[in-house]
């Protein structure tokens, strides 16, 4: 009997867990690639790092990245493609890591020794560009250019 009882008590709770479940919902928002070509590398030697900033994120910032990447550098056809699931703002950040050592080196006076670009090609040389002067808007699929 108690057996019996006990059944019919898990046989109600499952029932109700069943009736009370939702389906998942399976996301159809659709995710846009963006294609970064990187041009002006002069030199096939070391690495490529490439971020993707969010309106959210810290611009330039090595801890709070969107996406990233790091491929190696070629003389010539350096892209990659990110994949953006959402619309909006973005930058894109990118060092030629020619020492790959992890991180941009600089001259004595202070100025990077290695190439460094951003989305829109800012002509800013002695200061860091604003995520404003770099962003683009994201609602398709898109191709950007970045010269270093």
């Amino acid at each position: 009997m108690k057996s019996r009882a006990l059944f019919y008590i898990l046989f109600f709770f499952s029932s109700v867990v069943v009736l009370h479940a939702q389906p998942t919902a399976v996301s159809t928002s659709p995710v846009f690639k963006v294609k970064v070509e990187v041009t002006g590398v002069r030199q096939a030697k070391g690495d490529l790092r490439i971020g993707v900033y969010s309106e959210e994120n810290d611009f330039a910032s090595k801890s709070d990245i969107y996406d990233y990447r790091i491929v190696s550098a070629k003389e010539s056809n350096n892209s990659v493609v990110f994949e953006i699931p959402k619309e909006g703002k973005y930058a894109i950040a990118i060092l030629h890591d020619v020492s790959k050592n992890g991180k941009m080196d600089f001259n004595w006076v202070g100025y990077p020794k290695e190439p460094y670009g951003f989305s829109n090609n800012p002509g800013i040389w002695f200061r860091l560009p604003t995520f404003e002067e770099c962003s683009f808007e994201v609602s398709n699929d898109m191709k950007l250019k970045v010269e270093l």
